[in-house]
């Protein structure tokens, strides 16, 4: 007959480490905005956002780009976007949502939903 013998100490570590991988399971990265993301404005003009991890990016609206530095809150989904537009200093505040390859921003209440570029 063959006989388990548990060590205290091992025991003690294999619970940790159990409890451990159980409090991770509970816990997942938000999903990225990184990357570049296609849409449409509301006035039918193709328009994309670029986020780079640095936070930096760009946004292009037609045929306008303009450079952009951005903020992200995982935790509220928020973002804080930075850019001279025609000379101005501009900041917005927008929410998005990120599911599967989509992305929806939204600001002053508009919503537009962009689709990831493979």
């Amino acid at each position: 007959m063959n006989r388990i013998t548990v060590r205290p100490g091992k025991s003690i570590a294999a619970a940790a480490l159990a409890a451990s991988l159980f409090l991770l399971t509970g816990c997942y990265d938000a999903p990225s905005i990184t990357g570049t993301w296609n849409g449409t404005d509301t006035d039918g003009t193709p328009i994309s956002y670029t986020f780079n991890e640095n936070g930096t990016g760009s946004c292009t609206d037609g045929d306008d780009t303009v450079s952009l530095q951005y903020k992200n809150d995982t935790d509220n989904q928020v973002i804080w976007i930075k850019a001279a537009v025609t000379g101005q200093n501009t900041e917005i505040k927008l929410v998005y949502e990120v599911k599967k390859d989509k992305l929806t921003l939204t600001g002053e209440g508009a919503s537009t939903t962009f689709e990831k570029q493979s």
